[in-house]
């Protein structure tokens, strides 16, 4: 049988104990305001809806013509419209665009911070893509990450383990 060890039992006194409920509710009230997405006033809902609608439209407007930078740029301010709505689906689709508008600008650093975010998205939705699979294995050799787990493509596999390990 398992001893415990001699304090193991020991309570703080009463006062003791309050101060330790009143530290553990600041606490869990403190993550679950950081964890929180920001509500937006309540008038202020349509006009952050057309804002994001704007930057989905101009975002595409300027991947289609080559403009990939300032395209990621557009995606990433959609992405962090649509989590502040409260739309997680247009959320991860803003994130998947800014994730390959930066991959085709060729801007490493940006596209192994947008795969972090959107790996979190995949996770969260527990769904496989081998598109977006192969676009967060990308992120994570231009980020200096481990490959992630994430089914691949059979074609891609052994160019993106022989490219990740080159990278190290």
């Amino acid at each position: 049988m398992h001893e415990r060890h001699p304090r193991a039992r020991r309570w703080p006194s009463p006062s003791g104990r309050r101060l330790c409920r009143g530290a553990f509710g600041a606490l869990a009230l403190a993550l679950s305001l950081a964890c929180a997405a920001p509500k937006p006033p309540p008038g202020d809902e349509s006009a952050r809806r057309a804002q994001l609608q704007l930057a989905l439209e101009t975002g595409e407007e300027l991947y289609r013509s080559g403009e990939y930078v300032r395209a990621g740029e557009r995606f990433r301010a959609a992405g962090d419209l649509a989590n502040v709505l409260g739309q997680p689906t247009t959320a991860r689709s803003a994130t998947a665009a800014e994730c390959t508008a930066w991959l085709l600008a060729r801007c490493l650093p940006e596209l192994g911070d947008c795969t972090q975010r959107l790996e979190w998205f995949v996770r969260r939705e527990r769904s496989s893509d081998p598109g977006v699979n192969t676009l967060l294995a990308l992120g994570a050799v231009a980020g200096r990450r481990s490959l992630p787990s994430h089914q691949m493509p059979s074609a891609v596999q052994e160019l993106l383990r022989a490219t990740a390990a080159e990278a190290k």
